[in-house]
């Protein structure tokens, strides 16, 4: 978009100082040609730059992270386990998901709390555990504003 503002400026300065029409007009007529090619060429090696089943992965990763309240390394095990995804797939997910695992953490310490007669400490220790795979800073997180 800049670079036609740029060529309309150009254009116009050529018609004020004389250039003849025609050769200005070609002369903006390839530019932008050349601005339409270096656009498509972008778009193209934008839509070739991710394949499909890492999209396939992040979107999976998506629902189990956000619907199941999942850790990133418990997200992670069950693309490669049950979905069935590739390592480099399963890891491409788990670090491009927008998630903030923090706060999966404490919803999930919040549930612990809620329906469990568990003491911070527990909670903290099931949130670490081999099932739940938190960080310890993602589980001390949570533990220091469960509610």
């Amino acid at each position: 978009m800049k670079r036609k503002h740029i060529a309309i400026v150009a254009l116009i300065i050529g018609i004020g100082v004389g250039v003849s029409s025609i050769s200005v007009y070609n002369k903006f007529k390839a530019f932008s040609n050349s601005i339409e090619d270096d656009i498509v060429e972008e778009v193209k090696v934008a839509e070739c730059t991710i394949p499909t089943e890492e999209i396939s992965a992040l979107d999976r990763a998506r629902i189990l992270a956000e619907g199941e309240l999942l850790s990133k390394n418990s997200t992670y095990e069950q693309l490669v386990s049950e979905e069935g995804y590739s390592n480099s797939s399963s890891i491409y997910a788990v670090e491009n998901l927008d998630i903030d695992w923090k706060q999966n953490a404490l919803i999930k310490a919040d549930l612990f709390n809620s329906t469990l007669d568990l003491s911070k400490e527990e909670i903290y220790n099931r949130l670490i555990s081999s099932t739940e795979k938190f960080t310890a800073e993602e589980a001390q997180y949570a533990i220091d504003n469960i509610e």
